[in-house]
């Protein structure tokens, strides 16, 4: 009979063997997670930038707009680190509306 911390340790590499399948199997899974991730980032950068031009009534239209591009920009560059191509308009559209 065997033990059970070897039956644990098959376990835990049968989990991680599964997870590596998983990944192999499912580019599309893994997509929607980074682009989950992405978005909910720059909801929160979002949040932040509205709080800051609402407490500033010097700031204007212009900063408001370039603030939200740049949100845009930093997401389509974390976009491209981790999936080695340029995001489609769908999915900019599906990310930021």
């Amino acid at each position: 009979m065997k033990s059970m911390s070897t039956v644990e340790k098959e376990k835990e590499q049968g989990k991680e063997a599964k997870v590596e399948v998983n990944e192999q199997k499912s580019p599309v899974a893994n997509l929607t997670v980074i682009k989950k991730k992405i978005e909910q980032d720059a909801e929160e950068k979002c949040k932040h930038l509205r709080k800051h031009v609402a407490g500033n009534h010097d700031s204007d239209e212009k900063n408001f707009s370039e603030g939200l591009i740049n949100i845009m920009k930093e997401g389509e560059k974390e976009f491209v680190e981790k999936t080695g191509r340029c995001m489609t308009y769908s999915e900019m559209r599906e990310m930021y509306g």
